[in-house]
């Protein structure tokens, strides 16, 4: 088994892989992290239909905190704890996050916990939409919640970038802009005249283009070509395979798609080599004098 294929099925879980493992004697606890940016919580999306026994995590609400910077700043750890108490894990928990938009809500879940210490997070590569076409079981009957359990969740095993940070590393080092390309040109006239635009010295890297046409995470040397543009963009002489201190940031509008930049990286086996500007353009926006390119 090579350096890539244990990377890659240590963050992603197939839907037959899945399924084998909630059939098994010790199931993983799965999550529903159904989101869509600008959108409350999909509890009713989840009531409707949902994979037999996950439990439904409201991202705006349980993973991301109730006051700024950016529109999705990280929970108190206090109050993120609670919430993973009430699933019933500890440190050596396997859990599997799941949701129907490109992995947006998978990965800033896979993300949100290993910054606090769960490391054994898995995202369903494809999300419902692979489940459903492998045939996969679908329920509207709510999952029974586990007894609760005492973890004790410690922040910052995965790095997160300051405003100044992020500012700092767009010109020194590599910060991936994640945003569709509209969004990341500014312009300045119109509508969204005083909205679109970067952090100077970022570099665009659409969401989109990390996944395939069925929403599945692209094979690894696609990942790697395409991770490794983008950081040739931002300095001509690097490498996607460079040493560990050389940290890419990511970020993007409200700091929730940014974190697939993150699972992308630690796919090549680069997590501890990921940052994100959690963040992201909704907070550099929050302060009309930073500089908007």
């Amino acid at each position: 088994m090579t350096t890539a294929t244990i990377a890659r099925e240590r963050h992603l879980i197939t839907p037959a892989a899945l399924a084998d493992a909630l059939a098994s004697t010790s199931p993983p606890t799965l999550l529903d992290v159904r989101f869509v940016p600008l959108e409350p919580g999909r509890r009713e999306d989840y009531e409707r239909e949902h994979i037999p026994g996950a439990l439904f995590v409201d991202l705006p609400l349980e993973l991301a905190g109730k006051s700024g910077p950016g529109a999705y700043p990280l929970p108190d750890l206090a109050a993120l704890q609670e919430v993973v108490r009430s699933w019933g894990v500890d440190t050596s928990s396997e859990i599997v996050v799941y949701d129907d938009f490109f992995g947006g809500g998978s990965a800033r879940a896979w993300w949100t916990l290993h910054w606090a210490g769960l490391t054994k997070v898995r995202v369903l590569d494809g999300g419902l939409a692979a489940w459903r076409a492998a045939g996969g079981a679908l329920t509207g009957t709510p999952s029974t919640w586990p007894t609760p359990s005492t973890v004790v969740l410690r922040a910052g095993a995965l790095k997160e970038l300051s405003i100044e940070e992020a500012a700092a590393l767009a010109q020194d080092g590599v910060l991936i802009d994640n945003r569709p390309a509209p969004a990341y040109q500014r312009r300045d006239e119109g509508a969204d005249a005083t909205t679109t635009g970067h952090i100077p010295g970022a570099v665009n890297l659409p969401f989109t283009d990390l996944f395939d046409p069925d929403g599945r995470y692209r094979p690894v040397e696609e990942l790697r070509s395409i991770l490794d543009r983008a950081i040739r963009a931002a300095r001509p002489e690097a490498t996607v395979e460079e040493p560990a201190d050389q940290v890419v940031g990511a970020y993007c509008g409200g700091g929730i798609l940014s974190t697939q930049i993150a699972l992308a990286l630690a796919l090549l086996g680069r997590v501890d080599d990921s940052a994100v500007f959690i963040g992201s353009w909704s907070a550099w926006l929050e302060d009309p004098l930073r500089p908007r390119d």
